[in-house]
Order: C-alpha cells, then structure tokens, then sequence
C-alpha cells in the first residue's frame, strides 16, 4: 500500500496589471461567506435595539420632518408642486441608500479587519454585503413612501417601471465610491474620518430639499455629472409627476455612476494584495 502525501494549497493574490479581467466569478465561488456576511450584517444593524429593524423607518421620517419644518416651513423652498413631505422623503430614500452603501463599503475593510488577517477571500465581497443590506432598509423605507403618496393622494404614474434602473444606478455609484475609500482608508485613516462630513457636503449638492429646476440652465449640465442627481430627480418624476424624464440629466448620472463603478473595482483589485498587510 503505497502512502499519498497530501499537498496543501497555497492562494498567491496579485494586484492586477493592465486591464485584466476582474474574476468576478470568485464571488460565487465564495457565495456561502457572503450570504453569511449579510446575515451578520443585518443582525448587527438592529442588535440590542429596542426598536430593532424600526429604525429603518424612523431614519428618513425623524430626516424628512427635520427637513419639512427648515426648508418647507421656514425657507419655503419650492417643491415643483408636491406636497414637501413627500417632494423630501421621496429624495432620501434613494439618497440615504447611496449614502449608507459609501459609509459601509468605505469602512468595510476596517470593520472586518480580523477576519482579512487570518483566512483568504475575495476582499470584494466585505463592502458588497452592505450594498445587500441597504437595500433591505430601502424596501422597507419605500412601503412608507407609498402610505404617504396614499395619504396626499398621490397615485403611481405609468413611468414607475423606471425605478428598479434607477436602484441599479444608486447601488452602482455608491459601491464604486465606496470601493475607492475602502481602498485608500486602508493607508490614511483620515479618508474615513473625512467621508462622513464630505458624505454631508454631497447631500447639499444634490438636489434633495430643493428642485433641480432652481439651478441656473446654464450650469445643469455639469450638475448632472452628480450621478445622485439625475437618480433623484428621476425618482420623483418616476412616482409623483406626469413629466417625462430629463434626458440630460439621467444620461450623464448613468455614464458617471458606470465610470465610478468600473474605476472603483478596478482599484481595488490593484490594492487587494496589501489590504490584509495594512490594515
């Protein structure tokens, strides 16, 4: 009987050169972390809350009365017609999911540092187990936005088949951003210190408590290089307004969240052989 010596396997991670292909199929390959990645992920959100998955809810409602009482009430900014409760909260449902993507993928290899250090997985699939998870308070913050439009009467327009694409576009530009600071916050933790107040300085440029219509003709076009702006300007048109959806302002939120996406991975995977080393 002859002995078989085993061999053990040795994963060697390059950074890649050129325009080498991505091997995103590693992703599936590792499907079962992932899926574990995201239960975790939801179980820590709500963990030891009295409130628990509530908070989902009370996030954009407390944001959508804070802002109703400044900008409607005290400012009167204009809302295009509709109702400013509902002109603001339908804005920060796909604003606060872009946002919270960029806050966890951003802090997503700080967070899981002890798990990067000791075992080998494709370091992609940390930053995108929170993209799942803010979909998850998404939905459940978009079944209040349809107890409002019932409550101001507000019936779904026949573009509302929009709004999966215009989910895709959000989840695109806050993953590609949040890859580059996952990236970069590995080597200066001021990145991560300074995303939030940046996060903050992005919601006032984008057209969340105020229409798009108040920026001067001549400027939208570079406007709309804000991916968010043509997604939340479509949003509203999408739900709440029998207006056709602004070309110039969809295109170029598409083209740019597709860039930032591309760009954003590819970067990653350029930094992933020192990630586990520089954490």
């Amino acid at each position: 009987m002859t002995a078989r010596s085993s061999e053990s396997q040795t994963i060697r991670i390059e950074p890649l050169q050129g325009w080498e292909p991505l091997k995103l199929d590693d992703i599936w390959k590792y499907r079962e972390l992932l899926y574990y990645l995201i239960w975790r992920d939801l179980k820590v959100s709500y963990a030891r809350t009295q409130l628990g998955i509530g908070w989902a809810i009370l996030r954009p409602v407390l944001t959508m009365a804070m802002f109703t009482f400044i900008f409607g009430w005290l400012t009167q900014l204009p809302s295009d017609g509709i109702p400013y409760p509902l002109f603001v909260y339908s804005a920060l449902l796909p604003w606060q999911l872009f946002a919270r993507i960029v806050a966890g993928a951003g802090s997503s290899m700080i967070a899981n540092e002890n798990l990067l250090t000791k075992v080998y997985f494709p370091r992609l699939i940390a930053p995108l187990s929170i993209t799942v998870t803010g979909v998850v308070d998404f939905v459940i913050g978009f079944a209040v936005l349809l107890g409002m439009m019932w409550y101001y009467q507000s019936p779904l327009t026949t573009a509302v088949w929009v709004l999966p694409g215009l989910v895709i576009v959000t989840l695109a530009a806050g993953l590609g951003v949040g890859l580059w600071i996952a990236a970069l916050n590995v080597w200066c933790r001021d990145i991560g210190h300074a995303q939030p107040f940046l996060t903050q300085l992005w919601l006032f440029a984008t057209p969340v408590i105020y229409p798009a219509s108040l920026v001067p003709e001549g400027w939208r076009t570079w406007y709309a290089l804000n991916p968010m702006v043509g997604v939340v300007e479509g949003f509203r048109k999408a739900l709440l307004t029998t207006e056709s959806q602004s070309d110039f302002m969809i295109v170029p939120s598409v083209m740019v969240a597709g860039l930032v996406l591309v760009s954003g991975l590819y970067f990653f995977r350029r930094t992933e052989q020192t990630i586990a080393d520089a954490v």
